[in-house]
């Protein structure tokens, strides 16, 4: 919505009065109004009650020493756009992206966190044999975002679809940015279905 492009040359106050107040009480205050508390309201004036960011097809950097937020698509996400974090240095981090793919149970995903790490988990079978050990990948697709350099923290947990079902104990080392490994250090008589959260570093 355009202001009145008041005064304008030649014109005395009592004519332009009108189209001054109605920039104000019209043209200012509905443009205020927006994600922000009314323009006119004593109480929280000028603080805002949300935030709506439309879709940035260019972002540029911040100035140093500063923090931008924008709204992106990011192709590997769920969302057909996502919040993203730009600091002074570095690549922007998609603090909202996050995907699933495959069972909730039996399938793997990841999300963004908010200081730039990313979490990631899945699923994977061990042989049941006593000293059983496997060697598996944190996902990688088109998908799905990798690891930068080898995760900080990887925990698993043993499943089964049955209840009250005794599971073995099993232990997980992280390896490469790629590949962890699990052993099983006692015979069990089946395989294992072996679900892990690993959190690293991202390459975005």
């Amino acid at each position: 919505m355009a202001l009145n492009n008041v005064p304008l040359a030649g014109k005395s106050l009592l004519q332009t009065r009108d189209a001054i107040q109605q920039n104000f009480t019209t043209y200012i205050n509905d443009q205020f109004a927006l994600d922000h508390v009314a323009f006119n309201s004593p109480a929280d004036s000028g603080l805002h009650n949300q935030v709506t960011f439309p879709v940035n097809a260019a972002p540029t950097n911040p100035g140093a020493n500063q923090l931008r937020l924008y709204n992106a698509a990011y192709a590997q996400s769920a969302n057909a756009n996502d919040i993203f974090l730009a600091r002074s240095a570095g690549t922007a981090i998609p603090i909202t992206a996050y995907n699933q793919i495959g069972s909730t149970q039996t399938g793997a995903g990841w999300c963004y966190l908010s200081s730039g790490l990313i979490m990631k988990w899945g699923f994977v079978t061990v042989s049941g044999g006593p000293g059983a050990a496997a060697a598996s990948s944190f996902n990688v697709d088109a998908n799905i975002p990798v690891f930068s350099a080898p995760p900080y923290s990887l925990q698993i947990s043993p499943y089964t679809s049955s209840l009250f079902t005794q599971l073995p104990s099993l232990s997980a080392q992280v390896w490469t940015a790629t590949q962890f490994f699990l052993w099983l250090p006692v015979a069990y008589g089946v395989n294992v279905g072996i679900r892990w959260v690993a959190i690293g570093p991202a390459t975005v």
